[in-house]
């Protein structure tokens, strides 16, 4: 049986007085990275993106991510649900380091997020 924890988000970034509306422009799925160490895999558009974490039977990460391409502001309204009995999380990723918004243990499974990000940082999810 296969079980899936998944991390669906919708995200807007504001970047030196102009917004990017969604994933499109610098941000659009062509210009993001899919990390991934165990079978994972993600579903994206220009606006949104659902993480499917891997069950392949050992521990490994899924992330997608990209580099911001000036200062501004990433916001993004985000859904986390599991079917699996382990504790697997979802969350954002911020210059390699990775904050966990919920996990099949921990609650809300839900929310929106706005962070001041500098142009070069690594960002994802």
């Amino acid at each position: 049986m296969s079980l899936r924890t998944g991390f669906a988000i919708s995200v807007a970034v504001g970047a030196a007085g102009a917004t990017n509306a969604d994933f499109d422009g610098a941000y659009a799925p062509a210009n993001r990275t899919l990390w991934d160490e165990a079978g994972g895999m993600v579903i994206q558009d220009d606006k949104t993106a659902l993480l499917i974490s891997g069950d392949i039977g050992y521990a490994g990460d899924t992330a997608l991510t990209i580099e911001a391409v000036a200062d501004g502001i990433m916001s993004f309204d985000w859904d986390y649900y599991s079917a699996d009995s382990g504790l697997d999380g979802g969350g954002y990723v911020i210059d390699g380091k990775f904050v966990e918004l919920a996990n099949n243990h921990f609650w809300p499974w839900s929310g929106s997020i706005s962070l001041p990000i500098p142009a070069g940082q690594g960002i994802g999810f």
